[in-house]
């Protein structure tokens, strides 16, 4: 009998097990994040261009699934797997949208303040009074890029006949407002975009190149 138990409960079966769990269960939301098996439900596709999910209403004491938009007799019915990157979906459930279809993929681009700026030191001390430091990483996705991360670099490219203007930057940057009054730099636009640009071409040539 032990002997059969063990043929059966095996590494190989553990892993699948482990990975039709982790492929099919369901998050819920309004119980504090726990996990359940929702026969037919895991059946929905996940779309990153939708936010609606299952849930546990108490009322029904059920799960339940309300759109976001009205669909049509035949129309394929989306769900949303949380905001999640490719490659998070690839781990959690075993495919990835179609490329460039996720707004949830990122890479972190690192941006740095210029030590031979004349005016290092009083853009430092802006930054470090919002919490921030003379290098941040900022996320760039398929969508754009945050405006933290143009305030930044609002910030970089500023000169000292500005300076009075650092620390609304700074605040922008650290994204302690989320009005961010005054933030259109015009004249600085150009020359933002350009270290942005820089500084991606920085990150790129750090990769090792296989020959």
């Amino acid at each position: 009998m032990y002997h059969n138990l063990f043929q059966v409960y095996n590494i190989e079966t553990f892993l699948w097990s482990f990975g039709i769990l982790f492929s099919r269960l369901v998050r819920l939301p309004s119980m504090d994040g726990k996990v359940a098996l929702v026969p037919w439900a895991d059946m929905l596709n996940h779309s990153p261009e939708v936010e609606t999910f299952l849930d546990f209403d108490k009322s029904s004491e059920g799960i339940v699934f309300t759109t976001d938009r009205a669909y049509q007799p035949g129309e394929q019915v989306f769900i949303s797997y949380g905001k999640k990157s490719s490659g998070e979906l690839l781990l959690s459930y075993g495919f990835v949208p179609r490329e460039g279809t996720n707004p949830n993929d990122s890479v972190e681009l690192l941006v740095s303040l210029d030590k031979s700026d004349k005016c290092y030191k009083e853009k430092l001390q802006a930054l470090k009074k919002n919490g921030l430091s003379e290098s941040e990483s900022f996320p760039l996705r398929v969508t754009g890029w945050p405006v933290e991360l143009m305030a930044y670099a609002f910030l970089v490219v500023s000169p000292p006949e500005m300076s009075q203007r650092f620390e609304e930057m700074a605040v922008a940057a650290s994204n302690k407002s989320s009005s961010k009054p005054g933030f259109n730099y015009p004249e600085l636009e150009e020359q933002a975009l350009q270290f942005i640009l820089d500084c991606c071409e920085s990150n790129i040539a750090k990769y090792t190149r296989s020959t």
